[in-house]
């Protein structure tokens, strides 16, 4: 259901100047995302610059290294999900994850982000 809200949103934008603008979403709206992220990694990071170097006349926001990474799904509301529930669904998938020095990962949520 979320994927598919997700998507029918995505659908509906004709062209988009911020990447946080959505239909339907407010100022407040607050959603929680599972995402993959890089640190450590100069070798990306320099890919990354690379890439947003050529895509520059399009006026694209350029990413810095700390910000690049890939969401995988979006896990739910934050004004659904308490944050109990938010620490059990990270507790159950982190096994399933590779250990944490094959990719750089965190077991733990991230408060107070935007957007988080």
């Amino acid at each position: 259901m979320i994927a598919a809200h997700d998507q029918a949103a995505f659908d509906a934008v004709e062209t988009m100047v911020d990447h946080w603008d959505r239909p339907g979403w407010t100022a407040q709206t607050r959603a929680y995302y599972w995402m993959l992220t890089f640190p450590g990694s100069p070798a990306l990071a320099d890919l990354a610059l690379h890439c947003q170097q050529h895509l520059a006349r399009l006026g694209l926001d350029p990413v810095p290294d700390e910000g690049l990474h890939i969401t995988l799904t979006r896990v739910g509301s934050a004004a659904a999900l308490p944050l109990s529930r938010l620490d059990n669904v990270i507790s159950m998938a982190a096994p399933l994850l590779p250990a944490p020095s094959a990719c750089g990962r965190s077991r733990s949520r991230v408060p107070g982000e935007p957007y988080a």
